[in-house]
């Protein structure tokens, strides 16, 4: 049977030519549904550590992980796209956000640009500057945008912090930037039914996302 879905590795090699590899980095990032500004529980889900490497606290800055982990994909001739894991990403001020992609464009060899980050941390300035990512012609920015579900219960019940409305807004501000945005859902979510999850299905199709990664 024919896949109805265009696989992740297939859009890679469309970009780069060849088989491309996220490379998980940890930036430090905080976010404000652990320090206190909305919560300190974070989501129901998450991991107290961040779903990452770690290595920021473990000494090591975004030059010395590239270093460490990029050997194997170099080996087997892959594009290397530098992936801001952990927590979230665009979390701060703009100029946290600019110079931390200064630090990522300084990366030897790196072909694209992956951050990991929440809805309500993304506003038309900090998406103007993903979209001004420099580099060579074919290096792409992509969003992994969590929402996990569209129903507003749902997110209250999980500790999300924001809405679907949060979440629709910052999709069509990222996509009018030009920037790929990849949303982030979740199946058997405590209290959601069947219907509930196609219902989040009909939610993200109706907006202008470039990609879908589900979690159960």
């Amino acid at each position: 049977m024919i896949p109805r879905y265009n696989a992740l590795s297939k859009t890679f090699r469309a970009l780069y030519g060849r088989r491309a590899r996220k490379i998980p980095l940890d930036a430090g990032s905080a976010c404000p549904n652990r320090d206190g500004t909305l919560s300190r529980g974070g989501c129901a889900f998450c991991n107290a550590v961040g779903s990452g490497t770690g290595l920021y606290h473990k000494g090591f800055g975004l030059r010395a992980q590239w270093e460490a982990l990029t050997p194997p994909a170099r080996r087997r001739g892959e594009a290397l796209i530098a992936y801001l894991q952990s927590f979230t990403n665009t979390y701060g001020p703009a100029a946290r956000l600019a110079d931390l992609l200064a630090a990522l464009a300084e990366l030897p060899d790196v072909a694209g640009l992956c951050l990991g980050t929440r809805p309500d941390c993304l506003d038309a300035t900090k998406c103007a500057l993903l979209a001004a990512f420099p580099g060579p012609a074919g290096r792409s920015v992509r969003l992994e945008l969590g929402l996990q579900s569209a129903n507003d219960a749902t997110l209250l019940r999980i500790n999300r912090g924001h809405d679907s409305a949060c979440f629709a807004r910052a999709v069509r501000e990222a996509a009018a930037a030009g920037i790929g945005v990849t949303a982030h859902l979740m199946a058997g979510l405590p209290g959601e039914s069947v219907p509930d999850f196609l219902a989040t299905i009909d939610f993200v199709n109706a907006l202008p996302v470039s990609g879908v990664k589900f979690h159960n």
